[in-house]
């Protein structure tokens, strides 16, 4: 199976804003040691340095799998936003000695109503450095966001 396109949202009109990208890597069947594995979904996000200039040196992947992506579907379809306590939390070293050393954290909230459209924030703290970047969405790309999460999760199990 080909590997599908990746969706872009980019706004490159000032600091405060940047770009996400979403590659949807499917599920395998037996292609590593007789072992499938789910599949998922890679966000790749950074902020803007100048009007569509992005600093992808600086950027974060936050790996959705498929909990992840139903509670994103679940917050664009049902506009409740994610944050706080319903934020999704990683801890890429979680179970092994590395635990706790970098968090990750993905929000999406709606400041000025659904209707206008969300943003998404992703931000990494790794000992003492972090950083942080935000993506506005229009109404229309969070539509689009809801379409290809709805598709990905049977793809992510390969239904």
């Amino acid at each position: 199976m080909e590997r599908p396109l990746q969706y872009n949202v980019y706004k490159g009109m000032g600091a405060a804003f940047g770009a996400v990208q979403f590659n949807l890597v499917p599920a395998k069947f037996g292609e590593t040691k007789d072992k499938d594995e789910q599949g998922v979904i890679f966000l790749d996000i950074t902020s803007a340095t100048g009007k569509n200039v992005y600093d992808w040196a600086n950027k974060i992947t936050f790996a959705l799998g498929l909990a992840d992506q139903a509670k994103l579907l679940h917050a664009i379809t049902f506009k409740q936003e994610l944050k706080d306590n319903d934020s999704l939390i990683h801890d890429p070293g979680a179970g092994g000695p590395n635990k706790g050393k970098i968090m990750k954290s993905l929000t999406l909230v709606s400041p000025g109503g659904w209707d206008k459209g969300g943003i998404l924030t992703v931000s990494m703290k790794d000992g003492d450095n972090s950083k942080k970047h935000s993506v506005p969405f229009a109404p229309y790309e969070l539509t689009t966001l809801r379409v290809l999460l709805t598709s990905a999760i049977s793809r992510t199990l390969g239904w």
